[in-house]
């Protein structure tokens, strides 16, 4: 990610928001036919690449269209899209591995891949390239002073998340739910409407 901030503002939002859904399109081909540990795990680590790639470029291009009076509201409602998306794949997913097989989860994720790059490729570009960006201090560039006060709880946070995302679904099959998917459902749906409500409650309140 500090790699690839530094080039959306040296090159740009649109390259990163195109390529990031193709990384992972190609993950998923590879998904379909290497079958040996190590190559899923070096699949996973491109997988890391291309969120860090597409995940800042949205954010940012948000960032960039968004008033500065309602940057928190927009960012809400932005954030709604992804966790429509986390609500349906996983429960997508579990009945596709049931009935077909895990091939079928691989190319359900090249074909909402390839969508979201052609859309991707229909967006302006709302970044003001600045070549000057990579410039800055190896240390700012890392780790920028302004970034460190918010990011310690979000590390924390950070902390639980990807355990509860690993494991829900082995919980679930542990105490004996047939689709975890609805465990999912659940979290994006309370997320959704609380966000919904209480979207502009940062730009109103602090």
């Amino acid at each position: 990610r500090p790699w690839a901030g530094r080039r959306l503002d040296t090159r740009g939002r649109k390259p990163f928001l195109v390529f990031g859904p193709l990384l992972t399109l190609a993950t998923a081909f590879g998904l379909l036919t290497l079958k040996s540990e190590l190559a899923v795990l070096g699949l996973r680590m491109l997988q890391g690449v291309a969120n860090a790639m597409f995940y800042g470029a949205a954010t940012a291009t948000v960032a960039d269209v968004a008033p500065t009076e309602k940057r928190a509201t927009f960012l809400a409602r932005y954030s709604l899209f992804f966790y429509l998306g986390f609500a349906i794949g996983p429960a997508i997913a579990e009945a596709l591995i049931v009935n077909v097989g895990f091939n079928a989860v691989w190319w359900t994720v090249i074909g909402a891949s390839a969508f979201g790059a052609s859309l991707a490729l229909l967006l302006p570009e709302t970044g003001t390239r600045n070549p000057d960006a990579v410039k800055l201090p190896i240390m700012s560039r890392l780790f920028h002073p302004d970034a460190v006060g918010p990011g310690i709880p979000y590390f924390c946070a950070g902390i639980g998340w990807p355990a509860i995302g690993a494991f829900l679904a082995l919980y679930a099959r542990h105490i004996g739910m047939g689709n975890s998917g609805w465990l999912f459902a659940a979290l994006s749906a309370t997320v959704i409407v609380t966000r919904s409500l209480s979207g502009n409650m940062a730009d109103r309140v602090g």
